[in-house]
């Protein structure tokens, strides 16, 4: 499932990427800098934001950043062992107020 709200000329793809899917310990997920990045269960509670602009630090122990990429942010989502296996919702808000949602199947 992919989905983009907001004024925009980028497929989702290229808003937000994420691989693998399904994964079983973690999963890269990939937004233009300066996004904020929510993970949701199917209920549609909150499992976690990512991005500093979220207000979240860096140094979270089950997500971890890599700044290399030019003008994307890549973020390593590692479930702790208290999140359940399933469909998990990851939504970007980019800077320009343009939100991506693709769907993410966790495997334990």
């Amino acid at each position: 499932m992919e989905i983009v709200f907001g004024r925009n000329t980028k497929l989702p793809e290229d808003i937000i990427t994420i691989v693998p899917s399904p994964f079983n310990s973690s999963c890269q997920i990939v937004v233009d800098d300066g996004s904020i990045v929510g993970i949701y269960d199917v209920k549609g509670n909150r499992v976690k934001m990512l991005g500093e602009e979220a207000g979240v630090s860096t140094s979270k122990d089950n997500y971890s950043v890599d700044n290399t990429h030019n003008s994307r942010k890549v973020y390593f989502w590692k479930p702790d062992k208290y999140t359940s296996s399933g469909m998990y919702i990851v939504k970007a808000a980019t800077s320009n107020g343009v939100c991506a949602i693709k769907s993410i199947l966790y495997l334990k």
